[in-house]
């Protein structure tokens, strides 16, 4: 079916809304949106718009990275596009405007995609009115004020990211057994307070992201029954010394990043880590823990991704430990308090690596290894006691 007239002239009106001589330069998805001429007066022909085959209703509409400037004001044609059930306006700039409450006039919305596209001001309580939002994404913005904790309770709610605005503010309210959230990322705000050790009903998240907040207590054990877990962070946050029990760690066999940096553990790196082999990305630096690094670690034969920095492990380490994963990319020890021994092994296949950062590692030479890398994008050896000539192939070690 063709599309509505009334729809096609709230697209067009929209169009001029936001389009501007200042950017009708560049490729835009909007460039033959225009009726009669060479281009089509059926709307649901045009690249961005999505319509429904039976009715002809727009239900999806994508002008996402199209170098939109310009405000979205309360009156937009935008707005009496009632059908939609998708809308993506991510990688704009909306020039500091505020999103506007009659976004709620789009009550069939199940995709909500406002990422990235210089919106500021508060988050509108009327989101919290639209019972059909699976996925809302407001990340990378300039939003503040306290978010509005009834979305949490939108019953169809997947995805929820408002992640990197710095000052938006809230906490993690009390789940219940029926939440449906795969996806939860407030990583970068001003959230605060205690983790309810109620997240554990979440059973259905594979992505939770809490870094670089305000929460404190303890890291609850009840993460553990987030068994389908694939992308843990709470890195970055003011949690005491009694989280230091990570044993319910040891349920989530399918991480494959875990971030731990700067939250207070302690101890020794307990011996089932080694277990979690799907691990690519692993960060335990700037915490306390203690004892030798054990040797295990060569048994994570998938990691990228490597950060022990700033911690007090004692004792020598033998480098090859570490190149396990052909993978291996980042590689940082720096402040380990440890002594790095790099031997020459002339049958293992070395991993190469961007970024290796020995920073005190109680080096006397250059490590062997360096002579096979090729990628080097930053190399750290200062705080070492590094002497005599620098070797000639060094130069060769990077990219």
């Amino acid at each position: 079916m063709s599309c509505h007239d009334h729809e096609r002239d709230a697209l067009l009106q929209l169009e001029r809304s936001l389009f501007t001589s200042s950017n009708s330069s560049a490729y835009l998805k909007t460039a033959f949106w225009k009726a009669g001429g060479n281009s089509s007066n059926d709307c649901c022909s045009w690249d961005g718009v999505e319509c429904d085959d039976t009715n002809g209703y727009v239900i999806g509409l994508d002008l996402s990275s199209s170098l939109i400037t310009a405000a979205i004001h309360s009156n937009s044609t935008l707005f009496s596009l009632v059908h939609l059930q998708s809308l993506n306006l991510a990688g704009n700039n909306f020039m500091n405007s505020s999103i506007p409450p009659e976004i709620s006039r789009l009550s069939r919305l199940s995709f909500l995609n406002l990422s990235h596209s210089s919106f500021y001001g508060q988050i509108p309580l009327e989101l919290s009115g639209m019972s059909k939002l699976t996925s809302l994404d407001v990340s990378k913005n300039y939003l503040f004020g306290d978010f509005p904790i009834p979305i949490f309770n939108l019953p169809g709610l997947l995805v929820l990211n408002v992640s990197r605005n710095q000052n938006l503010s809230g906490y993690l309210p009390e789940f219940n057994k029926t939440s449906p959230l795969r996806e939860l990322d407030v990583g970068l705000t001003e959230f605060s307070g205690i983790i309810p050790a109620s997240i554990g009903y979440l059973q259905s998240v594979t992505r939770l992201r809490l870094r670089d907040c305000h929460f404190y207590g303890s890291i609850p054990a009840s993460i553990g029954n987030l068994t389908q877990l694939d992308y843990l962070s709470l890195a970055s946050n003011m949690f005491n010394s009694n989280s230091a029990d990570l044993s319910w760690l040891q349920k989530l066999t399918k991480l494959t990043v875990l971030n731990l940096q700067d939250t207070n553990l302690h101890g020794k790196i307990p011996f089932w880590l080694m277990n979690m082999t799907q691990l690519i990305k692993l960060d335990l630096s700037l915490n306390e823990l203690t004892g030798q690094i054990p040797r295990s670690f060569s048994q994570l034969k998938n990691l990228e991704y490597l950060s022990l920095s700033k911690n007090n492990f004692t004792g020598t380490v033998e480098a090859d430990i570490f190149f396990g994963s052909r993978n291996l990319t980042i590689l940082s020890l720096s402040g380990c308090k440890i002594t790095l021994n790099s031997p020459l092994q002339n049958n293992i296949i070395l991993p190469q690596l961007e970024v290796l950062q020995l920073t005190f590692c109680n080096l006397t030479e250059f490590p062997y290894f360096l002579q096979f890398q090729r990628n080097l994008r930053l190399l750290q050896l200062n705080g070492n006691n590094i002497h005599g000539n620098i070797p000639h192939w060094i130069w060769n070690a990077s990219c």
